[in-house]
């Protein structure tokens, strides 16, 4: 994210629902501005590709890391995973902490305060679009939470191996599934707080809180399969399980296309505004026609590099199926391999929502003049 867009934000206090005026950052409602938080005009910071550098240097390093404190405390100290797990944040914490302001654990501390806060204004009702857009980056972590809220549990029944209940299973499902109760919770105060109560737009607030709903119902019911002690009623649960989470991939890859990206809103706006085009890359200069226009407005990739960007958040979208799939993976490679698959979905979502984002930013402005 533009360096410049943060120092943007801290010009002027971010809202909590844009001002009051009842939009959500993802639905771009005409009062509301707040991609402005996210997104400046201005020119890239000429630091970005050294914060790329840094988030790539980082994402290694925590690999190795978490790696060497495995092989050191469960394989030479016959210690265990929680043991392991305390091993890993310590190191993490010390090296944030510690570093002088210009090295690379300077920079990286410098950037968790600002997610930090952001997090925090998320917690007590932020809505703003940097708000929503981090918001849904933690859905793409829904297993690094349930990770954690398994750890929360060992920790709890320590010394004790964790007993096979209902009860052990509650906090690492509720972990995995807060991500999306949060924005479930951001588009029912969007839903509510929509300024013009009559405008049809407005409930699709509550088909985009149903979205996130479905990618609980899989999570609930993977908790409930966990807690069966017959294989035959683990098949049983199998089915619905499966169904559950073609439902959400056809709901969530839907979504994504049409309303997280913009795309197809040209064939419903017609040609008319292929010829100037408010939100055009150069207003004033005729928009390029074609495939380009009907795939909706201020389409920078084109529309070959579009497709295959559909095609492969589909592909992405399907890497559960991989559960299923004749590759002999362990769990532990599934969940890393998806896991891996999920970071790069969310990179090229980010891309086109984004840019998305800049197109009715300009179209509400252009309206306004």
């Amino acid at each position: 994210q533009q360096e410049e867009g943060f120092r943007e934000c801290e010009k002027r206090p971010r809202g909590f629902g844009a001002g009051g005026k009842g939009g959500e950052g993802d639905k771009g409602d005409e009062d509301n501005d707040e991609g402005e938080l996210l997104l400046s005009s201005t020119p890239l910071s000429p630091s970005i590709p050294s914060l790329t550098s840094d988030i790539i240097l980082v994402s290694i390093s925590l690999l190795v890391l978490l790696y060497l404190t495995q092989l050191t405390w469960i394989n030479l100290f016959s210690g265990g995973v929680l043991g392991a797990s305390a091993m890993f944040y310590a190191y993490t914490a010390v090296f944030v902490l510690s570093s002088s302001p210009d090295s690379l654990g300077g920079r990286v501390r410098v950037k968790v305060k600002v997610l930090l806060e952001i997090l925090w204004e998320i917690l007590v009702g932020g809505r703003d679009f940097v708000h929503v857009f981090v918001a849904d980056a933690l859905c793409s972590l829904s297993k690094v939470f349930f990770d954690q809220g398994l750890l929360l549990t060992l920790a709890i029944h320590y010394p004790n191996h964790i007993p096979r209940s209902s009860k052990s299973l509650i906090i690492p499902a509720l972990f995995a599934s807060s991500p999306y109760l949060i924005r479930t919770r951001q588009v029912t105060n969007s839903w509510i707080n929509f300024e013009n109560k009559q405008d049809p737009m407005r409930h699709m607030h509550i088909l985009n809180g149903i979205k996130y709903l479905s990618s609980v119902v899989p999570i609930v019911l993977l908790t409930m399969q966990q807690l069966e002690d017959e294989e035959k009623s683990k098949l049983a649960m199998e089915d619905h399980i499966i169904f559950s989470l073609v439902v959400n991939t056809i709901f969530t890859f839907c979504w994504d296309t049409f309303v997280d990206w913009g795309l197809g809103s040209g064939l419903s706006a017609g040609f008319n505004f292929c010829e100037v085009g408010p939100g055009s890359a150069s207003p004033g200069k005729k928009a390029k026609k074609g495939r380009d226009c009907c795939i909706r407005q201020g389409i920078k990739f084109g529309s070959n590099a579009t497709a295959v960007a559909i095609a492969i958040n589909l592909f992405l979208r399907c890497a559960w199926m991989l559960r299923f799939s004749t590759l002999a993976l362990t769990e532990d490679q599934f969940i890393l391999l998806s896991q891996f698959l999920e970071v790069f979905r969310r990179s090229l979502w980010n891309l086109f929502r984004i840019e998305w984002q800049l197109v009715t930013m300009n179209n509400r402005k252009e309206m306004r003049a």
